[in-house]
């Protein structure tokens, strides 16, 4: 499971966290729960690792996310992306869950990959968010609403994200 660099991943309802951290922190529990054995690539000061999962890391969260310029957001995120790619391309068993917008583009590039799913968390019209999902029409995605799916009728929707953990 990789979930973006920038805040802990940590169990709900703490201090300098992520919703979308924190959902990877939910999806890494509930697997490794259920007998999978799971690596979560999150930031380093996470404290998901519970139940048999393994933390890898590229960096510390940044003390102040919000001051960073959106050039640093996306080379940390990418960093961490392409780190967790390069470890686990040597398996073949591997699934991965990226939880990332640079992910989207990095995992999507190999257009036969079926081991690699991606949830979109953020609104399809943000002019950010678009170009990574307009040229990535074969990589398979998790959307967390109706809306998102209606918006990308073109698009490789496997699942609709619910939490039922």
């Amino acid at each position: 499971i990789i979930a973006p660099p920038h805040f802990q991943a940590t169990r709900p309802n703490r201090v300098n966290t992520g919703s979308i951290e924190q959902h990877a922190c939910l999806l890494a529990q509930a697997l490794a729960g259920r007998g999978h054995d799971v690596t979560l690539y999150a930031a380093e000061d996470s404290d998901c690792c519970t139940n048999n999962v393994r933390l890898k890391s590229s960096s510390k969260s940044p003390k102040n996310y919000y001051a960073l310029s959106p050039n640093e957001v996306r080379e940390r995120e990418t960093t961490h992306v392409l780190k967790a790619k390069e470890q686990l391309s040597s398996d073949p068993e591997a699934v991965i869950s990226n939880h990332t917008m640079t992910g989207i583009r990095i995992m999507g590039r190999s257009k036969d990959d079926k081991r690699t799913v991606s949830t979109i968390w953020w609104p399809i019209t943000d002019r950010r968010v678009r170009p990574y999902l307009d040229e990535n029409k074969h990589h398979n995605l998790i959307a967390i609403s109706s809306h998102q799916i209606a918006s990308l009728p073109n698009s490789k929707f496997v699942e609709r994200y619910t939490t039922r953990w």
